[in-house]
């Protein structure tokens, strides 16, 4: 899917599997590269945490689809699949059933973030996810300000207490 530099420009959709999907129709993408680094730079954006945290915590790559300039509205979106557009005789004029993605490596994800309970202690705020120190879950083990320790909803272990 990646495009003759010089001549051939693009909309974009790119979405993440389990997080932020955007439908980019400026016509100003050259390659599939250009559209993740716009998509990134709209994730960013984003006043809620969800795609950002989606990008960093699943290693699942991204889903990005071009989609030629030359289309505008729902003609954009049809011609992805997200929608019908019918020719004069009734027929769907772009018959996709499937938007054609090509998979791209997730840039963000960080396979080795998760936090410990001293992490927590010593940033002074909430960290997230948490591994269990008993049982290694990750995402299961909370911090409790009162108790100044972290329990694990998995094995019901306190990080320190039960240490």
């Amino acid at each position: 899917m990646e495009t003759d530099q010089h001549t051939q420009l693009y909309h974009a959709h790119v979405q993440h599997p389990k997080g932020s999907g955007y439908m980019m129709q400026t016509g100003a993408f050259k390659t599939v590269k250009d559209a993740v680094k716009a998509y990134l730079v709209l994730v960013d954006k984003d006043s809620n945490p969800f795609g950002r945290d989606a990008l960093l915590r699943n290693p699942e790559p991204l889903r990005v689809t071009l989609i030629p300039a030359e289309l505008r509205g729902p003609d954009v979106m049809s011609a992805v699949g997200f929608c019908n557009v019918w020719d004069e005789n009734g027929d769907d004029m772009y018959k996709t059933d499937e938007p054609n993605y090509v998979l791209v490596e997730n840039p963000r994800y960080q396979a080795e973030v998760c936090y410990d309970v001293q992490d927590v202690i010593d940033a002074e705020i909430t960290l997230e996810p948490m591994k269990c120190r008993h049982c290694s879950v990750v995402g299961e083990t909370t911090y409790h300000d009162r108790q100044g320790d972290a329990y694990c909803a998995t094995c019901g272990k306190w990080q320190l207490q039960d240490g």
